[in-house]
């Protein structure tokens, strides 16, 4: 865990061993990176003291060095304008008789060093440091020399890291709210309706199926037990008897229809009706046949069970005629 503190003008401090305490500028969580800064405001001045050496962390420490980078500083006459493009004024350094600079010691060090040292500039001392320097802009003029720069690989806890930072624990407890309730929103409002929708149209769908099947046994037997008995009444005598029609001859006379999402009949949705045959509802994707002439329409399977016997209508009694009937 983190050594943090506040000061009396709410100032976040943490606390280094063997290296001091520091106003902590910034935290960039997801890079685990922590700026801190001297507490008088003035970096360089720390730096150049005599009590630092190296930033040295003991092991215990949580925090580690991501870099380490190699700056001298230099005092230049007052009236001199350093270049801006390799050198950065130390403002809380300077004075009316001392203008202090700093240089990152890179590959073009010796080339600065020599440029300084003609505008009449000397050495005042070198420093290692995780510091990255700042890259003012051409009209900067405050004189900032950049943070120093640590990082961490314990604790991992993201709610561990939130600790030291109250507005942020707040946020991602926050975040953590709003995804529960829309995760509950989704589920509740959409997931689960369109499960208990797709049931009942499952189900509707099955009831009128078995509904038809039974219906349907029942009027085979019906019929069947009909013909039987009109058989066994049937007087000797001669009378005029309509023969049912082959399968030729219904489709001749007859259209089959498959009910879908928009079929009508004389203007009239077909799936408001019901077949007067079975009186079973018609269901989508039920095959129907229609007697042209009277537009009359029943299950295929309930009519063609009909006209095998009739050769009529079963509800206006129209007549079919067949190539086939005798009287």
């Amino acid at each position: 865990m983190f050594n943090l503190s506040c000061d009396t003008q709410s100032n976040t401090i943490l606390s280094l061993p063997r290296v001091g305490e520091f106003y902590v500028r910034f935290i960039i969580y997801p890079e685990k990176l922590i700026y801190l800064t001297d507490q008088n405001d003035c970096l360089p001045k720390f730096l150049l003291s005599s009590s630092y050496s190296k930033f040295n962390l003991v092991p215990s420490s949580p925090f580690f060095v991501p870099f380490q980078e190699d700056y001298t500083f230099f005092n230049c006459p007052p009236e001199i304008s350093p270049p801006v493009d390799f050198s950065r004024v130390i403002s809380c350094l300077s004075n009316e008789t001392t203008t202090v600079v700093v240089v990152l010691m890179d590959s073009g060090f010796d080339q600065y060093k020599l440029i300084l040292e003609n505008m009449g500039c000397n050495v005042r001392g070198t420093v290692q440091a995780p510091v990255a320097l700042f890259t003012p802009s051409m009209n900067d003029k405050s004189g900032y020399f950049g943070d120093l720069t640590l990082t961490w690989d314990a604790p991992k806890c993201k709610v561990c890291d939130m600790e030291t930072s109250p507005s942020q624990a707040e946020g991602y407890r926050m975040n953590k709210i709003r995804r529960f309730v829309g995760y509950f929103c989704l589920v509740a409002f959409v997931i689960v309706p369109s499960f208990l929708a797709g049931l009942v149209v499952s189900y509707q769908y099955l009831l009128c199926r078995r509904r038809r099947r039974y219906d349907m046994s029942a009027y085979v037997v019906a019929i069947n037990a009909a013909v039987a008995a009109a058989g066994r009444a049937r007087p000797p005598s001669p009378v005029v008897i309509t023969e049912g029609l082959d399968e030729s001859t219904v489709d001749l006379y007859t259209e089959k229809l498959v009910v879908g999402e928009s079929v009508t009949i004389q203007g009239n949705d077909i799936r408001d009706m019901t077949c007067s045959i079975c009186l079973g509802d018609y269901c989508p994707e039920d095959t129907l046949r229609c007697i042209l002439e009277c537009q009359h329409c029943f299950h295929a399977e309930c009519v063609d069970q009909w006209l095998k016997t009739k050769g009529i209508c079963p509800v206006c009694r129209h007549r079919l005629i067949s190539k086939d009937s005798k009287i």
